[in-house]
């Protein structure tokens, strides 16, 4: 066997460390804010069951191809092992992508602000209300369909939604 240093192992984990980063939060934030309110939680849960599905079978496929991975690296056939894992992940994103592209944004239960543009919640007295504010409250379905593109965590409309949801969370705390 050869003498490699442990390090050598940190670029592989910081990269797999990057990877799972960026998939946690994106599928939070999609399983939070295209689901009923009623759901988050369950859905939640789904995705995170489906984190330990993955785990487990990859802990299945180094059980049947253990053959290919012995003590001895030399000897054994671990990049087999990984080209089949590539192979699996190359099928799984065909059917991501199938799967994906059938899938529309929605806007079920945000609320953006009240329609005034300081993002207060509050609705002014004024006499001039826009047509897209219902009982002093702006909804998302006025606003074009752009804004829920997958770069939806980056519009200007987040914010004021942010602040609206910290608003109500804090009036339910209190009262």
């Amino acid at each position: 066997m050869h003498s490699i240093s442990i390090w050598w192992e940190s670029i592989q984990y910081t990269l797999i460390g990057i990877g799972e980063i960026l998939t946690s939060i994106s599928s939070y934030e999609l399983f939070y804010s295209q689901v009923p309110e009623s759901m988050r939680s369950v859905c939640q849960g789904l995705n995170l069951l489906t984190t330990s599905i993955g785990f487990m079978i990859t802990g299945g496929i180094n059980s049947v191809f253990s053959f290919w991975i012995p003590n001895d690296l030399d000897h054994g056939h671990l990049e087999y092992v990984y080209w089949f894992v590539a192979i699996i992940t190359l099928l799984n994103m065909g059917a991501f992508v199938q799967v994906s592209q059938s899938f529309e944004y929605s806007d079920v239960g945000l609320v953006v602000g009240d329609g005034d543009g300081d993002g207060d919640g509050e609705k002014q007295d004024n006499d001039e209300t826009p047509s897209n504010v219902t009982n002093g409250i702006t909804t998302l379905s006025k606003v074009p369909q752009t804004s829920l593109s997958p770069n939806w965590t980056k519009h200007p409309m987040r914010a004021k939604w942010r602040r609206h949801q910290n608003k109500e969370r804090a009036k339910s705390t209190y009262y």
